[in-house]
């Protein structure tokens, strides 16, 4: 199945977001139906690197023939590893990591999202119990010399106790070194020199305030 009509269909999305970032309503999902095996350009708003997502929907028959026509206009193809470097050099939480059962929006730094004066709400109570007798751990960024980096669930030490724990790590190719995110206790303050337990050898780290780049 040919897709001869694809440049022309990903010249119309580059139109789709020049609009949507020249008009008031930016924030729009919008949607660009064309082609002619039934395929489906859905455009988002992306805030990881304050750009646009496009998903493309597609026949599965129809799937591999549209692949090889993105790559002859020169769509690069990227997993979805470079996506989660993205978000961690912008400091970015991920459920089942940051977020989920057991943290708390205080815990994970996300306190201005929680809108304290709009009446009652699911766990208000506890939050503000919380709230109240101060957290018991905070995400904080980290920062490692080299190209080494912890993976989720290795400890983090501070003055050679075990204090806290990674939720994510990776390389940053924007920056050169490894970089990750953990809780830490409340009184663990920005600059502080911490070590990170990587397979058994310990590595230095240097508690920072996420994002770890400037977008």
């Amino acid at each position: 199945m040919e897709f001869e009509p694809v440049e022309h269909c990903l010249h119309s999305v580059r139109k789709m977001i020049t609009k949507m970032d020249t008009a008031t309503g930016a924030d729009e999902h919008l949607v660009l139906l064309t082609g002619p095996a039934n395929f489906r350009f859905d455009i988002y708003p992306e805030a990881i690197r304050q750009d646009y997502l496009v998903e493309i929907h597609v026949e599965t028959e129809a799937a591999p023939e549209l692949w090889r026509a993105l790559l002859r206009v020169g769509i690069r193809p990227a997993g979805i590893g470079a996506r989660d470097t993205l978000r961690l050099e912008m400091g970015y939480p991920l459920h089942g990591h940051e977020l989920g059962p057991g943290i708390t929006s205080l815990q994970a730094g996300l306190g201005w999202v929680v809108s304290w004066d709009k009446g009652e709400f699911r766990g208000r109570r506890s939050l503000e119990a919380e709230r109240e007798r101060g957290v018991t751990r905070r995400l904080w960024g980290l920062k490692l010399p080299g190209r080494r980096f912890p993976r989720a669930g290795y400890p983090i030490k501070v003055v050679g106790e075990h204090p806290g724990e990674v939720t994510s790590g990776n390389f940053s190719p924007t920056l050169g070194h490894g970089i990750a995110l953990g809780f830490l206790p409340p009184d663990v303050a920005e600059g502080t020199a911490v070590e990170v337990d990587i397979r058994g050898k310990t590595e230095s780290a240097t508690v920072a305030r996420p994002p770890f780049i400037d977008r």
